[in-house]
């Protein structure tokens, strides 16, 4: 009985496992705003509807739609009252600012918020909309050495007037569905020179940058100046690359470390009365050691649960161990990334996410 009892604790922790991995890694993802979790006030009600109706009134413009203005509008009544109708028009108003990540993941929600709610007409525009986006989006990942990067997207056309859009770069990598067409997406930081790239991006493409805002520091010595420098053939300033950062591990590794611990132990102490309840039973049905009285069968019965136990104890070590491997890896000296500098080459591991599931991008400097 005591075996069976620890079954349900067993497969809650591991959909506890499951979880840190979904959380961890589709916060690197670019995502539709996130619906309240609480009840909205009659104030934050009211609130979202004035902003519901001052972002259709930017709509209904007499000079033509204003998406750039109402956007914000609707993405605030959203996120006050988790409205579909605000879920809708922020999907669409996202869609033609051409933030095509946010977009295709609003368009999608609502449709799944609807569910059977929604119009036939209705239906067919919003699956219209979003077959669009899917078809054309580009997906790029960008990742920094330094975490709070702001990004400036412009995109030129060749006809009609430039695109720009504007990303924050909270973590250390964020991946966004862009646009096709040409690029520049110009990358800044307090205190650090701006870092521009332009790129001719395609439908499909699934790209990668990184930007190292300190590859190295210049530094002089403490009595040693430039002139003196210069006297000796030198340029003043030495480059040295910067010590290696401590390595920080986040909560996750932790606690998925620690779970594969705990079931660890579980999988020692099952494994071990599993063999002890094996012999006691094997030498019971040994001929001539026949007991009176003894349910040979309640204790083969017992020997076989706590082989299963065992069993399902051993595979969750066994991806538990993997797991935490995985997640050391790829978050050890900052959340979302890990370098190395294998055969004289310089990779970096990002993990992903996008509509289609989980994964990790690797890129590699030769």
């Amino acid at each position: 009985m005591r075996a069976r009892r620890s079954l349900p604790r067993i497969l809650a922790a591991c959909l506890a496992v499951a979880a840190t991995l979904t959380l961890t890694e589709a916060a690197l993802a670019q995502r539709c705003e996130p619906v309240p979790t609480t009840t909205p006030s009659p104030a934050d009600t009211d609130l979202a509807k004035k902003s519901m109706a001052g972002g259709v009134t930017y709509l209904q413009d007499s000079d033509g739609p204003r998406y750039e203005e109402a956007y914000p509008l609707f993405k605030r009544a959203y996120k006050l009252s988790g409205s579909v109708n605000a879920l809708q028009n922020m999907a669409l108003s996202a869609a033609k600012l051409e933030l095509d990540g946010e977009a295709i993941d609003c368009f999608q929600r609502y449709l799944e918020k609807k569910g059977a709610d929604i119009s036939p007409e209705d239906k067919g525009q919003v699956e219209t909309d979003l077959r669009a986006l899917l078809a054309g989006v580009a997906y790029v990942t960008i990742s920094s050495d330094l975490s709070n990067v702001t990004l400036v997207d412009t995109r030129t056309p060749r006809r009609g007037a430039t695109v720009r859009n504007t990303y924050k770069l909270g973590a250390l990598s964020l991946k966004v569905g862009l646009h096709p067409g040409d690029h520049t997406i110009v990358a800044s930081l307090a205190g650090h020179p701006s870092q521009s790239w332009t790129v001719d991006i395609k439908s499909g493409d699934k790209l990668t940058k990184e930007l190292l805002f300190e590859p190295g520091k210049p530094v002089t010595a403490d009595g040693f100046t430039a002139a003196d420098a210069k006297s000796m053939g030198g340029s003043g300033l030495a480059t040295i690359e910067p010590p290696a950062p401590k390595t920080r591990l986040p909560a996750s590794v932790w606690v998925v470390g620690g779970m594969t611990i705990a079931t660890g132990i579980g999988w020692g102490v099952t494994g071990g009365l599993a063999l002890s309840e094996k012999g006691a039973y094997d030498l019971a049905n040994t001929p001539g050691n026949a007991s009176a009285g003894v349910d040979l069968a309640g204790q083969r019965r017992t020997v076989t649960t706590l082989n299963l136990i065992t069993d399902v104890l051993m595979g969750v070590t066994v991806a538990g161990a993997a797991t935490t491997v995985v997640l050391a890896l790829t978050n050890s000296n900052s959340p979302n990334q890990v370098k190395s500098s294998a055969f004289g080459r310089s990779w970096i591991l990002v993990p992903s996410a996008d509509g289609a599931g989980f994964g990790a991008v690797a890129a590699g400097r030769f």
